[in-house]
């Protein structure tokens, strides 16, 4: 990520958390969208990933010249469809502020792309921490496993993420990356004491999202609103 982005949401975060900003820096973005879109990996849009489950969207500078900027992209539905994406790269320190992610933690991702979030997740909880990464889809499981060989605090797991109430247990963070209806109940239930779930709640877009916390307190579930957000909706379990 370039310094000029970092420095954009420092300012727009009021201060960055120094171990997020530092894994911004360490972790090139361009690693993890499609060759064919490298040329815009340091711009804070998401952008759309292959996978042979889902459509297939034209390369970005195409989709640019048929709509016009970023935001007609969106507004036109030239995303609509599309199974998976990158998240834009604001998201993710909006994320991991949120949910006060740390060294140290035990932080789980449901939904992990091709990896960027866990690799950045990885960073910031370093060897003392460890991040596990669901995801629905065995080619972008593979895909993520691939970009993230070289943090060996990451594993990687091909599994329904709205069904790894198993694993909430274990970890510390948790962040579902794509968005449900209702509130994730068994996830949220089987939070264990201190520990937080992000999660965006709603419609699909482009319906806007609330991106909701929870978190045990002292053996209680406490609610908090976060942030209007727009995130693709839950898929199924895709076979290997």
């Amino acid at each position: 990520m370039t310094r000029a982005l970092v420095e954009k949401l420092d300012a727009q975060l009021k201060m960055l958390p120094a171990a997020i900003g530092e894994a911004m820096l360490a972790v090139d973005r361009a690693r993890f969208v499609r060759d064919c879109d490298r040329a815009f990996a340091y711009e804070d849009w998401p952008l759309p990933l292959d996978t042979p489950s889902g459509a297939t969207a034209p390369p970005v500078a195409e989709l640019l010249k048929r709509y016009g900027t970023w935001g007609d992209v969106i507004t036109a539905g030239g995303m609509a469809g599309v199974g998976a994406t990158i998240s834009a790269p604001h998201i993710y320190p909006y994320a991991f502020a949120h949910l006060g992610l740390g060294p140290g933690h035990r932080h789980l991702e449901l939904g992990c792309g091709t990896g960027y979030g866990a690799a950045l997740a990885a960073h910031i909880v370093g060897q003392s921490g460890r991040v596990t990464s669901v995801d629905v889809d065995p080619h972008l499981v593979a895909a993520a496993r691939e970009r993230c060989a070289k943090w060996t605090n990451v594993s990687l797991v091909h599994a329904d993420g709205r069904d790894c109430a198993s694993l909430v247990g274990g970890h510390d963070r948790v962040w579902m990356t794509f968005s449900v209806t209702e509130p994730p109940r068994a996830l949220i239930d089987a939070l264990p004491e201190g520990a937080a779930l992000l999660a965006p709640i709603g419609a699909p877009p482009p319906t806007v999202q609330r991106w909701m916390r929870w978190q045990r307190r002292d053996g209680a579930i406490v609610e908090q609103d976060v942030a209007p957000v727009m995130f693709i909706p839950a898929r199924s379990l895709v076979a290997t």
